[in-house]
């Protein structure tokens, strides 16, 4: 009887430690998984394909979204592919339903003639969201072979 006794505090007190018997990684891993949960961000594109450039210029990428969450949502950061990039998203809390842009900025004098850029929208305690720039300048007449 005693044995059947100790052994049930055993399990009890195991439980209880919340799996003490986990191994460092796994309890990471663990960590990082319960942590970060769905973007809940939806954007209406997550990839915009852009035509007939000039090459000189910025050109602007907007990328419409909504938090379709029931929380309160917080963008971290948005993080560009190239240095010929700049970024404009909102500093603020975005609350349930909130609508709002994030805009890419993109220097055509630093870009080739075809070009595919991204950025990555990083929230508090999210999965990231990438977003994709693909682009084409115009076609230019070489008027030397004319």
């Amino acid at each position: 009887m005693l044995k059947y006794e100790l052994l049930l505090f055993a399990v009890i007190f195991i439980s209880l430690l919340g799996g003490c018997c986990m191994s460092p990684a796994d309890k990471k891993a663990t960590c990082y998984n319960q942590q970060k949960i769905e973007s809940g961000l939806s954007f209406e594109k997550r990839k915009i394909v852009l035509h007939n450039l000039n090459d000189t210029g910025v050109v602007n990428a907007v990328f419409s979204f909504q938090n379709r969450t029931d929380d309160t949502l917080f963008i971290d950061t948005v993080r560009v592919s190239c240095g010929c990039m700049g970024t404009n998203y909102p500093y603020v809390a975005l609350p349930p339903k909130y609508k709002g842009v994030i805009t890419i900025r993109i220097d055509m004098s630093l870009v080739g003639t075809s070009f595919a850029k991204s950025a990555v929208v990083y929230l508090h305690n999210r999965q990231p969201s990438v977003l994709r720039i693909i682009g084409r300048k115009r076609n230019r007449v070489n008027t030397a072979q004319l």
